[in-house]
């Protein structure tokens, strides 16, 4: 069968690009090796801070302010809430370079922080011990997402009956190859113009000379109890 775009990958990159693509009119064909959402890639969990202002560097920050539109047009289309307007405080050394990228990212694209020193913090969050060298940056309209949900758009879209006429189909790695851009599946081999892979850490059983070295990072949450829960 002939499609216009395969996608190999069917996580938070791969789903989102499916639906995008099926909404420019390309005829989809999503393919994981497992049924998302699932707990072998990197969008399971609970939630995800979404920052603005940047300590990597500013050239992030139009990606991130377009992923913030396009995140409230989703929460929108699906009436769930997924988005937290929480703030978030980034804290540091004095002189830290993470907290000046900070700085500079929110000046260029004049972006909303707040600048405090270790007083300033306790005295707004007495839950918060800090020593004098430490500073932070406040930036007041970011926040969180919640995972689980805008984690499979496609089964939420279905359910609002929006249509969505991407296919999906599990794959085996070791069946993967791409030649002529052609995927053989366990229920036959598709063909397509375009593809896109989005597989993760499992790019490297893809693409074995690709210069790319999967790294592992722990994500952590804790429980929160009153009075720093949020409430109604």
């Amino acid at each position: 069968m002939r499609y216009d775009l395969i996608i190999i990958g069917s996580g938070s990159v791969g789903s989102a690009a499916g639906y995008y693509a099926t909404q420019a009119g390309l005829k989809v064909l999503m393919i994981d090796a497992h049924r998302p959402p699932h707990a072998e890639g990197s969008h399971h969990g609970d939630t995800r801070l979404i920052r603005h202002a940047y300590g990597e560097g500013e050239r992030y920050v139009p990606l991130v302010l377009r992923a913030q539109t396009l995140w409230d047009e989703l929460a929108k289309l699906t009436e769930e809430r997924i988005f937290e307007r929480t703030g978030i405080i980034n804290l540091g050394p004095a002189r830290s370079d993470f907290l000046a990228n900070v700085e500079q990212s929110a000046k260029a694209f004049n972006l909303d922080v707040e600048k405090l020193d270790a007083a300033g913090i306790m005295a707004r969050w007495p839950e918060i011990a800090v020593r004098t060298i430490i500073s932070a940056c406040l930036k007041p309209t970011p926040g969180s997402y919640t995972v689980k949900r805008p984690s499979k758009p496609g089964s939420i879209l279905r359910k609002k009956r929006a249509a969505l006429s991407s296919s999906t189909a599990r794959w085996n790695p070791s069946l993967i190859t791409l030649t002529a851009l052609r995927s053989p599946l366990r229920t036959g081999e598709y063909s397509a113009s375009r593809l896109l892979i989005s597989a993760g850490t499992w790019v490297t059983r893809l693409l074995p000379d690709l210069p790319v070295q999967p790294v592992r990072k722990v994500f952590s949450w804790f429980p929160v109890g009153w009075p720093l829960q949020r409430t109604e």
